[in-house]
């Protein structure tokens, strides 16, 4: 993974859009504060990936005594970039003390035919008058439905911009984003900020951040985005808001801002079924306790993904900023459905007769002086050199383990001295070479196993020396990353169970 500063001393609030030449586009808030002052929205482009950034243009620049923050972005079919954005009045000039009696700007909608270098704007934005909210405040990904109308989501709620009583909608254009109609209420009441999500065939999802709360409920269609009906919570109170994603396998990507005292950071959920079902959450990128959150996720094009957020400083950078990250899911995934072997059962040293290939099955009952040996650390590597110096031979390693469900489980070794796996007294794998030093995740070993009990047996080699030890983890089999199974990992038993 590589994690970058990305555009310096900005909130940002970034939406990222991947343009038809392949390049990104990231369109913020360019000021760093939470909207306190005058500011404009401006679109920043990368043609490597995420990893550098420049300014492109302006979308929607502010008139004097306002500022434009709020923005929902994506691509007209034509392939034109469109920005809506609105903002609020009464922003005094940077670093001033604003007012309290703000209204939000009617939205501009904001064309570039150029990758966002130039632009044109107009204000044929939608309201929702049935509800008494002439303004709404745009959020998002702007998405195409199966009719081949662009949608977009807004919330709409107090002239004054607060969150009391806002309602989601989701509001479509038939011509190509110039004018936009009435909006299809998503959730009422107590929603706002909501990432649209075209499923294929006019079927969507949608989630959106609660108000109070701050949680996200997911939202489904099967109308191509007209009428809506409550699904679940994804997400808890302090996790919010969304970005929604199809990953190149064809599974969804959910990403959100983590606010949680002790969990700060960017996390994510994949789902398999359409949504139905989610992974566990899993940790992107750990952040300091400071303001934080509003990712978004595109493909760079070379199998990554590049995910972006903002936050109010971390250790070594104590500014506002938009940080990027360059990531694989496998890679991510590896690390989160993992969990490390942090004690074994070592025999005795035996005499390595015919090398490390035709090492005999010894499990826990045979008379070789088995000791129960902890990791050093949280690492999980059980260094057997500090017991066996540079004598040479080979030494067992035993454990027992409950499967939880019957799956194909991985055993990831990392080992410096050959090896030779046993399961249940039959030989699965020989690596016989040493290799200096040990690191984590350089075997892995599939195993079909029932659910139940399970004896897991290592012979290594020493190598007069020159093995040290061995760092073991289970990979959680991806049937059982939903949350009915909850990452439920093989236990150990306990020593001396048979």
């Amino acid at each position: 993974m590589e994690r970058y500063i990305a555009i310096d001393n900005v909130c940002a609030w970034p939406n990222l859009t991947r343009l038809p030449d392949g390049s990104l586009v990231a369109t913020i808030f360019n000021q760093p504060c939470h909207g306190l002052w005058e500011g404009d929205v401006e679109c920043w482009g990368s043609d490597d990936g995420g990893r550098t950034w420049r300014l492109r243009g302006t979308p929607a620049p502010h008139a004097s005594g306002t500022n434009r923050m709020n923005v929902a972005a994506g691509l007209a079919a034509n392939g034109d970039l469109l920005v809506i954005a609105s903002g609020f009045t009464d922003r005094p000039p940077q670093g001033q003390q604003p007012s309290d009696h703000k209204t939000v700007l009617s939205p501009w909608v904001c064309r570039s035919a150029d990758s966002g270098r130039t632009w044109s704007r107009h204000d044929t934005c939608p309201s929702a008058p049935e509800l008494g909210r002439s303004i709404v405040i745009p959020f998002g990904d702007i998405v195409q439905a199966a009719d081949g109308a662009l949608c977009f989501s807004a919330y709409a709620g107090p002239q004054d911009g607060s969150d009391d009583c806002c309602s989601a909608y989701l509001f479509r254009s038939d011509d190509d984003g110039l004018t936009w109609g009435d909006g299809a209420i998503i959730g009422a009441s107590r929603y706002n900020e909501t990432a649209p999500f075209h499923l294929g065939g006019g079927r969507w999802l949608a989630v959106a951040r609660t108000q109070p709360g701050d949680a996200l409920h997911l939202f489904l269609s099967d109308d191509d985005g007209r009428t809506w009906r409550f699904s679940q919570e994804v997400a808890m109170p302090g996790q919010h808001p969304a970005h929604l994603l199809r990953l190149s396998d064809g599974r969804i990507l959910l990403t959100y801002g983590n606010r949680r005292v002790g969990e700060k950071g960017i996390d994510i959920r994949i789902s398999s079924d359409e949504g139905h079902t989610w992974t566990t959450p899993m940790q992107l990128v750990a952040l300091e306790p400071t303001d934080l959150g509003y990712p978004s996720t595109a493909p760079t094009g070379d199998g990554t993904l590049c995910t972006v957020w903002y936050a109010g400083g971390v250790a070594a950078h104590q500014r506002y900023h938009m940080g990027a990250l360059i990531w694989d899911v496998e890679d991510v995934e590896q690390r989160w459905f993992t969990t490390a072997i942090t004690s074994w059962l070592v025999s005795d040293l035996t005499p390595n007769a015919y090398g490390i290939a035709h090492a005999p099955y010894h499990g826990s009952t045979s008379p070789l002086g088995w000791e129960r040996m902890p990791a050093m650390a949280d690492d999980g590597f059980i260094n057997l050199h500090a017991r066996f110096g540079d004598a040479d031979g080979i030494v067992y390693l035993a454990n027992r383990f409950t499967i939880p469900h019957a799956a194909t489980w991985e055993l990831t070794l990392g080992h410096d001295g050959g090896v030779c796996i046993f399961v249940d007294g039959a030989d699965v794998l020989t690596v016989p070479d040493t290799r200096n030093p040990a690191a984590p995740g350089r075997t892995t070993v599939p195993i079909p196993l029932d659910e139940g009990e399970h004896d897991i047996v290592i012979a290594f080699d020493t190598a007069g020396g020159k093995g040290w030890g061995i760092y073991s983890s289970w990979v959680l089999p991806k049937s059982a990353r939903d949350t009915k199974q909850a990452r439920a990992f093989p236990v150990l038993l306990p020593e001396g169970t048979s």
